[in-house]
């Protein structure tokens, strides 16, 4: 048999560990969103040196022939 001591022990601990799993649960969140932005970043910034490259298309659009 419990008593009222030990019961009230248990469930402090019960609400201290909630507590706890909430605060992780955020932190990840925030992981997750500067993940994303960091990904989202990176695209951006290979599209525009992409953009910028010269490669194998001409102004217009037009892909040019390698000459032999």
């Amino acid at each position: 048999m419990t008593d009222k001591h030990s019961t009230d022990q248990n469930n402090n601990n019960n609400n201290n560990n909630n507590k706890n799993k909430r605060k992780d649960t955020d932190s990840s969140d925030e992981k997750i969103e500067n993940y994303k932005n960091e990904i989202t970043e990176s695209i951006h910034d290979a599209h525009d040196k992409i953009q910028d490259s010269a490669s194998s298309t001409s102004s217009n659009g037009i892909k040019r022939r390698k000459q032999l």
